[in-house]
Parts: structure tokens; sequence; C-alpha cells
């Protein structure tokens, strides 16, 4: 009976101490998966930070660009408003001279040759109105829809560059 009992409590002995250095391996276990798991965390974080950065960038990048193009299309139709009211102007102010001078004209060919000048310049006077609008209208155009361009080819671009390195 006596060696059973000290086969007992040495194999009760082992079975304890198997016992710990199994708990102890399972908790050094535990504790690295839950810093691993910690570990992966921080990076989806500081990922999850990175992204949102980079679209608070491209927003407020995308917001001066259409404020950009807000206020170029109002200072480009004020323009326009401009040139316009200046051709009325000056129309209003030649049809009124026209007017004077051929009550005062000598004979009906007079006036003839008055309202032929008047509307030669007149039509003079649009067509070069008109091609200052259109020069106007395209610069304007090209003055709006340019910063758009650019910033989709930066973002095309970024784009491209972040799938490369995620592949």
């Amino acid at each position: 009976m006596a060696v059973a009992r000290k086969t007992t409590k040495k194999s009760l002995k082992h079975s304890i101490q198997n016992g710990a250095e199994t708990a102890h391996e399972t908790v050094d276990r535990a504790e690295m998966a839950a810093n691993g798991a910690v570990d992966r965390m921080g990076n989806a974080m500081e990922s999850v930070k990175a992204g949102f950065e980079t679209a608070k960038a491209f927003g407020s990048e995308a917001f001066g660009v259409v404020d950009n193009a807000g206020r170029t299309t109002i200072g480009g139709a004020a323009t326009m408003h401009y040139s316009l009211v200046n051709y009325g102007k000056d129309m209003l102010n030649d049809t009124i001279d026209t007017g004077r001078k051929a009550l005062e004209a000598k004979s009906v060919q007079d006036v003839v040759e008055l309202q032929t000048a008047f509307a030669e310049r007149r039509m003079q006077a649009m067509f070069h109105t008109l091609g200052a609008l259109n020069t106007l209208a395209q610069n304007n155009a090209i003055a709006v829809w340019s910063p758009f361009a650019t910033m989709m080819r930066q973002t095309a671009t970024e784009g491209v560059k972040s799938f490369k390195t995620a592949a």
C-alpha cells in the first residue's frame, strides 16, 4: 500500500504539474492571441484614419474646385452682362445720333446713306460683340472645367497607385 500511495502521490504531483504547465501555455497562447488582436485592431484603426484623412482631403479639394467654378461662372456671366449692356448702350447712342443726322439731312439720298452706314456699323458691332461673347464663353468654360479635370486626373492617378500597392 505504501508503494501505491507513493505512486499515487507522484502521479498526482505530476498531473498537477502537467495541468499547471498546460494552463500556463494556454494563458500564454491566449495572451499572444489577444496581443495579436490588439495589434490588428490598431492597424485597422490606422487604416481607417488614413482613409478618413484621404476622404477629408478629397472633399476639401472638391469643395474648393466647386467654389472656384461657381465664382468663375458668376464672374463670367457678369462680364457677359456688361458686354451686352455696353453693346445696347452703343446701339442706342448710334441710333439717336443717326436719327438726329437724318433730321438734318438735305436730301433723301443723304438719309439713305446715313441708314446704310448705320446698318453696316450695327452689323459690324453685332458680329464683333458676338465674337467677343463667344471667346469669353469659351475661356470661362475652360476656366470652370480645368480644375475639375486636374482633380479627376490626380484622383485617378492616386487610385491606380493605391490599387497597385494593394495588389
